[in-house]
């Protein structure tokens, strides 16, 4: 491989010209890292509203290009800029497609032509770079590499290995489809299939074809040559049924072309010392004006004046621990040995989590009187232990003075109504007797 390559990075947004998440922020940020290591970086991105103001002088390179359409064509044009960290960028016009409010939709929703608007975008940004040497004789630039990023560019790979196989310069490009949410598909039905331009053999399981839908995601992940994704832990969940959205296999099926790199922050951007939309500048080594930028948010957004973070009591997950009434839940609170199990929320009100696991066993549940609410939780005491004597609860006979454990019974079997498995969750069904354990919060969901 060449030392210094010659890439081409396709993205639907990059900052400053267009920005509405963290994929913008990378596809603004890796080029000029890239430049830095000295390879020759550029970037094609749609025209959209106010991103050629951006773009410094710039001056159209490629006039006229036609993209088939079903059964019409499209037309648009490639204009040339610089970046403002230098690196050169090109625009790709069409008046209809991209000069809107927004990028992808409105609040009602998505664009109702998207998969058209992109579909131009990516067979758009290969005619453009296949007649950019036409445009400027004497200058002669071809990249090697086609960097694509998330579904508006999953068909580019798809194109590059077959309408544009047999190209002369466009046939022996690489191609490299980075997913940075792979919750974002580009899923359209399977009517607008001849949009594309591509036979109804790609229309299979084992191409394009996503449960009777297109996709365009699926087309980046199996016709690109290297896949990479924003970590090596998101690279892994992704291959599992929990975070691959339905796209599990294909990517285990790549899993040796599929890389994690972890995506950083642009240091130039987002450094406090030269940062303008601060108060007030400070660094590692003088961190004191910082208070001076807190302070001017707390202003701005009219917060109360406080000494720093707020913590809630644990017994009564409604108030600061400094103002608790209970001296006894400050130091259930610092004790390093607690903490609020994963997953389980914290209840309002007076309550603890969803599921009463706090405190620890070894601990004794605080009594009414060490609650700032002790009258309600005395109150649900009293009306728990008469439901308890009139309904049995998971199993427990009637009239138990307290609520039975759910994997135990006085004859030592298993309740009907609860898995023995869930000793420390709550019932899997809705019984019809109070909570199961004693100290639950009155108001505590079951």
């Amino acid at each position: 491989m060449p030392s210094r390559l010659r890439i081409l990075l396709i993205a639907s947004e990059v900052a400053p010209f267009a920005k509405t998440g963290g994929l913008a922020d990378v596809a603004g940020a890796l080029p000029r890292a890239l430049a830095a290591l000295g390879h020759d970086v550029r970037i094609l991105l749609p025209k959209y509203r106010g991103a050629e103001g951006q773009a410094g002088e710039t001056r159209l390179v490629v006039p006229n290009i036609r993209v088939p359409l079903g059964d019409r064509d499209a037309e648009g044009a490639l204009i040339e800029g610089r970046a403002p960290s230098g690196v050169p960028v090109y625009l790709l016009e069409h008046e209809h497609y991209y000069n809107r409010d927004s990028l992808y939709g409105t609040s009602d929703g998505d664009y109702w032509d998207n998969c058209e608007r992109f579909v131009f975008f990516c067979r758009a940004a290969l005619e453009g770079m296949a007649r950019l040497d036409a445009a400027r004789p004497g200058i002669r630039w071809q990249p090697q590499v086609v960097h694509a990023n998330d579904w508006q560019t999953g068909l580019l790979p798809v194109y590059l290995r077959t309408l544009y196989r047999d190209h002369p310069m466009l046939g022996s490009l690489a191609s490299v489809f980075t997913i940075h949410n792979l919750a974002y598909q580009g899923v359209f039905w399977h009517y607008d299939m001849p949009m594309t331009g591509l036979g109804w053999d790609l229309f299979t399981p084992a191409g394009l074809e996503f449960y009777g839908k297109l996709n365009f995601v699926k087309g980046g992940l199996i016709f690109s040559d290297l896949l990479t994704t924003v970590s090596r832990t998101y690279a892994r969940e992704i291959r599992t049924p929990a975070f691959g959205s339905g796209l599990e296999g294909v990517l285990e099926e790549r899993s040796r072309d599929l890389h994690g790199v972890i995506n950083g922050i642009d240091y130039e951007m987002w450094d406090p010392q030269k940062d303008p939309a601060i108060a007030h500048p400070y660094s590692a080594a003088d961190p004191e004006p910082k208070a001076v930028c807190r302070e001017t948010l707390r202003r701005e957004l009219g917060l109360e004046d406080g000494a720093g973070p707020t913590r809630l009591c644990p017994p009564c997950s409604t108030r600061a621990v400094s103002s608790c009434s209970s001296a006894r839940a400050k130091r259930i609170w610092r004790r390093p040995g607690w903490r609020r199990p994963r997953n389980i929320p914290a209840r309002g009100g007076c309550g603890w989590a969803t599921t009463p696991r706090w405190p620890p066993a070894s601990t004794a549940a605080p009594t009414a009187s060490s609650c700032p609410r002790a009258t309600s939780r005395a109150a649900w005491a009293s009306s728990s232990r008469s439901a308890t004597a009139a309904r049995p609860s998971c199993g427990g006979p009637a009239g138990s003075p307290t609520p039975w454990s759910s994997s135990t019974r006085p004859d030592g079997a298993a309740p009907a109504s609860c898995s023995t498995r869930s000793r420390q969750r709550p019932c899997s069904r809705r019984c019809a007797g109070p909570p199961r354990r004693t100290g639950s919060p009155p108001c505590g969901r079951r």
